[in-house]
């Protein structure tokens, strides 16, 4: 999911940007149509984090949904916007930067990809 959401920014970049800086977020209410789809989608990503972890008080849990959102869009942000100088990268390859921020977002260490 982490992987999906980092491959869609990439991937997309002005529909990544419309999304979260067009004010349209912001205006969705609980009853629109968009304001429904955002539900269910934070219902879905609450839904894996539930399962990754073992009980868990509710707070807690959104919580750590908030701090993986926050994480991955930090990144992505800071990806597109070609913030990420070689510096700061060093010898890390793109795929250990993206799943040491996967890793930082969800406290799960993601399968290798080949």
């Amino acid at each position: 999911m982490c992987q999906g959401f980092l491959a869609f920014a990439e991937d997309f970049p002005g529909l990544f940007i419309l999304m979260y800086d067009a004010g349209l977020i912001q205006q969705a209410g609980d009853e629109d149509e968009l304001g429904q789809l955002l539900h269910r989608v934070y219902d879905g990503v609450a839904q894996t984090q539930r399962l990754g972890q073992e009980k868990g008080e509710s707070a807690l849990l959104q919580a750590r949904v908030i701090a993986m959102w926050s994480t991955l869009y930090g990144y992505a942000r800071l990806r597109q916007g070609n913030m990420l100088k070689s510096y700061m990268l060093g010898s890390a390859s793109r795929e250990q930067i993206e799943r040491a921020v996967i890793v930082a977002a969800t406290g799960v260490y993601p399968p290798e990809i080949d």
